[in-house]
């Protein structure tokens, strides 16, 4: 999706560049929608170092977890529908789930939703193998039979809705249900209830969808300098977890959508706010320095600074990118961040970028 914008201050710009290098990320974008006319688009650094390609608007990311708040709007959908339930047991719907992962089957899709299953993380087994058998499974086709059985010695973490993990399993899990309630894959729901009425034309779940081109080139940092590294994000492995690419452009169609209530009414867009306190220090890694309050919902993760700025939203991380979706409610504004660089800390460039154009001074570099 192109979308017209206008372009940062100086200062912002600036302050966008000598950020994104400190956080040691090739290149990176920005679209920030304040509510006064077209947003604002800021390109900073490089897609592809290695040919100089400048960074632009209009290129293709894998936005990881991103994926998460995507499929639980149809998760929603579907109980708005009546063909489910979130206080039913996933088992429900999914009765394989007795001889796949039976820990899973009386698991309800509410706690799913919030992270709040109990349910032990394929993907950190996966962080603990060795490197190079790390490569080989990332690059592997993976069925979710495969990718449940991960799991088939572990216990669970705790009795569902007494505890709170951040877990990709959840959301492989719903991904599943999706498909079985609807008997339609997860890329065609997707594109019938999101990207398709939105006009999101560049959007694709990558399990079962090739790209229309190529996607930004994924990079690591090593003291010579940017390495970019092969593409290791394994979307079957991923799936509903973290399987979407996308693009600046059509996130931000995402995110004014689902906050304004049009693509789940506000009841249902209010059942996503239904927040649940989390400890800071068991957060996920969304650049949480300075953080006063961390809650989640169903999909979605809040936020407050210290400052006092509050954000909702959802991060994404996957092997060689970043992806940020927030909205800041209290202001009206929206903004989507990008990055080439997992582990880089982009929100800290992002939420440098909302001080700037609130006219909030800067604080110093290591209190941000």
């Amino acid at each position: 999706m192109e979308i017209a914008h206008r372009q940062p201050d100086a200062a912002l710009q600036q302050l966008v560049d000598e950020l994104r290098e400190e956080a040691r990320i090739p290149g990176c974008v920005l679209l920030i929608d304040d509510g006064r006319g077209e947003p604002i688009g800021i390109t900073s650094g490089e897609s592809d170092p290695a040919s100089g390609r400048a960074a632009t608007l209009d290129e293709l990311y894998p936005v990881g977890s991103v994926t998460k708040p995507c499929v639980a709007t149809l998760v929603l959908h579907a109980w708005q529908a009546g063909l489910l339930d979130i206080d039913e047991p996933a088992g429900l719907h999914l009765p394989e789930l007795e001889s796949l992962l039976q820990i899973a089957a009386e698991v309800p899709i509410r706690c799913l939703l919030n992270h709040r299953s109990g349910l032990p993380n394929y993907s950190l087994l996966l962080e603990a193998l060795p490197r190079i058998v790390d490569e080989k499974l990332l690059t592997c086709h993976w069925e979710e039979p495969e990718i449940l059985a991960l799991l088939e010695k572990q216990d669970p973490l705790y009795q569902p809705g007494q505890g709170w993990n951040y877990c990709n399993t959840n959301y492989l899990l719903l991904g599943m249900l999706l498909e079985r309630i609807h008997g339609r894959d997860l890329a065609t729901l997707l594109h019938e209830s999101i990207s398709g009425p939105l006009g999101m034309a560049d959007t694709f779940y990558m399990a079962t969808e090739a790209p229309p081109g190529p996607l930004v080139v994924p990079h690591m940092w090593e003291r010579e300098g940017y390495r970019a590294i092969p593409e290791l994000h394994a979307p079957t492995l991923w799936r509903g977890a973290g399987a979407i690419v996308s693009t600046a452009a059509d996130l931000l169609a995402f995110s004014r959508a689902l906050f304004s209530g049009r693509l789940l009414g506000p009841q249902y867009t209010a059942a996503m706010q239904d927040w649940e306190d989390v400890e800071i220090a068991r957060g996920p890694d969304v650049a949480l320095y300075n953080i006063a309050e961390l809650a989640f919902g169903l999909g979605l993760v809040r936020y407050v600074k210290q400052d006092g700025l509050e954000f909702i939203g959802h991060h994404g991380g996957i092997i060689g990118y970043r992806a940020e979706l927030l909205w800041l409610p209290q202001q009206g504004i929206h903004l989507i961040a990008l990055g080439n660089r997992h582990k880089s800390d982009l929100g800290r460039v992002a939420y440098s970028a909302l001080r700037h154009l609130l006219g909030m001074p800067q604080q110093p570099r290591g209190q941000m």
